[in-house]
């Protein structure tokens, strides 16, 4: 019993020792720094400024990127307050009627072409009947050429 009370508690040692960890201190412990370590070093030191450097260059250009966005001509075209799905049906919906109207433009131009030539070819596939009465072999290509063109 007696022996455990002169024991001081471990707690209570404090070292008056100060570790001065300096390149000589190392060096005179025996601690070289190596050339391999150097180079670890080295090639941290230059990671680290690339990946910083990289970061800088992506934020510039997404920057960059988003100046131009907002500069594009969607946004020059139409005032920002009015750009919705629903304006933009709105143009839609008239660009499909003035596509529906070039269509049917379209399609009228070609009846009246069609007309032109179907009333030529039966005008003259009459007056050749008419001139060569009871000869109709003799109007036979025009006749296959009214016949193409009513069939289309």
């Amino acid at each position: 019993m007696g022996a455990q009370a002169s024991r001081l508690p471990l707690t209570d040692i404090t070292p008056d020792v100060k570790f001065d960890a300096s390149e000589e201190t190392i060096r005179q412990l025996g601690g070289t720094e190596t050339d391999f370590s150097k180079r670890e070093d080295a090639e941290r030191f230059i990671e680290s400024k690339i990946s910083e450097r990289l970061l800088q260059l992506e934020n510039d250009t997404l920057k960059k990127f988003e100046d131009k966005l907002d500069k594009s001509l969607l946004l020059t075209d139409v005032d920002i307050g009015t750009l919705s799905s629903k304006s933009l049906d709105e143009k839609l919906d008239t660009l499909n009627l003035k596509i529906d109207l070039y269509k049917q433009l379209d399609s009228d131009k070609r009846k009246d072409f069609a007309q032109k030539d179907t009333n030529k070819i039966e005008q003259q596939l009459t007056e050749c009947l008419i001139k060569n009465k009871g000869k109709p072999l003799n109007c036979f290509e025009l006749m296959e050429q009214f016949k193409h063109i009513t069939s289309e």
